[in-house]
């Protein structure tokens, strides 16, 4: 049986900027990564990579909560981490994630701008400009005319799969002993603590554990009665070639539909909220209707080729907010349910986490969101 200090549980991109924390911070540190598939290709690989902080209120909500605002914060925290955090990582390991700061545009009708949009948007000192009609055509001759939109300078964007290649070579080149391709069937818990894991492959023992494996986190029978529930949400893409790149230049949203430009000249489109269990499956009627409303802001785009849609599971949790830290088990650390934000919160995340294990420390950032909040 292998022994190790530290077993990372999933290896998206939260387990592997974990990981990666752990050694780099510590790199006496045996750490072991353990992947049920390869590492990334899951929800990381799914995404569309946005690093645009969600308030997660109703739009009908007049007040925004305290753990709304706290996550928030969190998210906005990591935000401020990101840029610095990708050049240390593109620097160590020779890879680029291709991190662009065109900003997000939020698209409106033209006319007046949307004063109780951008007035919440000052409240929480997000930087932001209104783009009239006219501008707007500057921006991105494409769309069609009678559109406006509210600029979000500081959301940018990162190619999620190029960031968790880059996290996985990060791992490898400081140390970090990477499984794929096999999956953790349970966990042996003695006295309050995990003795050991059980493997499709083999037995692993570590003197700590972190559990960060998505949607899947509550699929352990051993760890029902320790940890809140985790459910998958699915959610569907569509890719389109643009016969030119750049031909879009800007992230954008309409309502809940977005469409995200990429450097190869591919433009991802979607997506969706789904309770659809561990089903994967695109559905046709849903990939047209990307289409159809992509076409309403680029009318050229009907025209362009579909290229491959997916899907990924998102882990969603009980509250929808992360559960993070410790747990009732004591060599066992959580990192999941982070739903839409895995790729924005992977620094502060591996930030938070690395201290909590190796320093003993419970940053402030990170309290509202132990799982002891639902006792």
């Amino acid at each position: 049986m292998k022994r190790f200090d530290m077993a990372v549980i999933g290896g998206g991109v939260i387990g592997l900027a974990i990981a990666y924390e752990l050694k780099y911070r510590r790199p006496s540190l045996a750490v072991v990564l353990l992947d049920k598939n390869e590492t990334g290709k899951e929800a990381s690989w799914a995404s569309v990579g946005m690093l645009e902080p969600q308030l997660l209120s109703k739009k009908s909500q007049p007040e925004i909560t305290q753990v709304q605002r706290s996550f928030f914060n969190l998210c906005r925290h990591s935000q401020r981490l990101f840029e610095s955090y990708l050049q240390q990582i593109e620097s160590f390991t020779g890879l680029s994630c291709e991190f662009r700061k065109e900003g997000i545009l939020k698209i409106f009708p033209a006319g007046d701008p949307p004063d109780s949009v951008l007035e919440r948007l000052n409240e929480l000192s997000i930087p932001a400009r209104w783009v009239d009609e006219s501008d707007l055509q500057k921006l991105e001759p494409h769309f069609r005319n009678g559109l406006a939109a509210i600029h979000l300078t500081e959301n940018y964007q990162v190619e999620n799969r190029k960031l968790a290649e880059a996290l996985h070579r990060a791992c490898i080149q400081s140390g970090v002993e990477i499984h794929e391709n096999t999956g953790v069937r349970d966990f042996e818990i003695t006295q309050g603590r995990i003795q050991l894991i059980e493997t499709e492959k083999e037995k692993i023992s570590a003197g700590h554990y972190v559990l960060s494996a998505g949607a899947w986190s509550a699929q352990f029978p051993a760890l029902k009665d320790f940890i809140p529930d985790v459910m998958p949400k699915r959610g569907q893409i569509a890719a389109l070639q643009m016969p030119e790149k750049n031909l879009i230049r800007h992230a954008a949203y309409v309502d809940h539909f977005y469409f995200v430009p990429r450097n190869d000249g591919r433009l991802l489109a979607g997506s969706t909220v789904e309770d659809a269990g561990f089903d994967k499956q695109t559905q046709p009627e849903v990939i047209r209707k990307f289409r159809d409303q992509l076409a309403d802001v680029v009318p050229l785009s009907l025209s362009w080729p579909m290229i491959d849609a997916w899907a990924g599971l998102r882990p969603g949790s009980v509250d929808t907010f992360p559960y993070l830290g410790p747990t009732s088990i004591g060599n066992l650390t959580i990192a999941t349910g982070h739903f839409r934000n895995g790729i924005l919160l992977a620094p502060i995340t591996a930030k938070l986490i690395a201290e909590e294990i190796l320093d003993r420390k419970i940053d402030p950032l990170m309290e509202p969101f132990l799982i002891s909040r639902f006792k």
